[in-house]
């Protein structure tokens, strides 16, 4: 039996939760395209992994809604963390952020062949300190 697209993300899912990257080859595409952060191919995302893993050790992302159609598979995931080691050169701040993404995956012969998302960058540099909003006049 072949495997549901779906099934891909939810074991994408599965392995960024329990932080473990031995399956990266299994569930990455050799030509694989985040057009969102520029990582190609199964080592580009084992080294985006790690530094996130290295900076949130209990980064997680708890699943909301999922969509499958063809190649395609949407998700809308709520990813939360804290920021307990360096991340784009900020030195660890212990602070917490929650934030919604959305991700869309198209998914090739079991495997992701490409990946865009979406989430508020800025608001997530504010909550771990990399960046502070200017305080509103009076």
């Amino acid at each position: 039996m072949s495997e549901d697209n779906s099934d891909v993300v939810l074991r994408t899912i599965e392995a960024i939760n329990s932080h473990d990257l031995s399956p990266v080859e299994d569930i990455v595409a050799p030509d694989f395209l985040d057009h969102t952060r520029q990582l190609r191919g199964p080592e580009g995302v084992r080294q985006f992994l790690s530094t996130v893993f290295g900076s949130f050790p209990d980064f997680h992302m708890d699943l909301e809604d999922l969509i499958s159609s063809g190649e395609k598979v949407w998700i809308r995931v709520t990813i939360t963390g804290t920021h307990r080691g360096d991340f784009m050169g900020l030195p660890p701040t212990g602070k917490n952020f929650v934030e919604p993404a959305v991700w869309i995956f198209r998914i090739v012969d079991g495997k992701a062949v490409e990946v865009w998302s979406v989430a508020d960058e800025m608001d997530f540099n504010q909550k771990i300190g990399l960046i502070e909003y200017a305080q509103p006049p009076g």
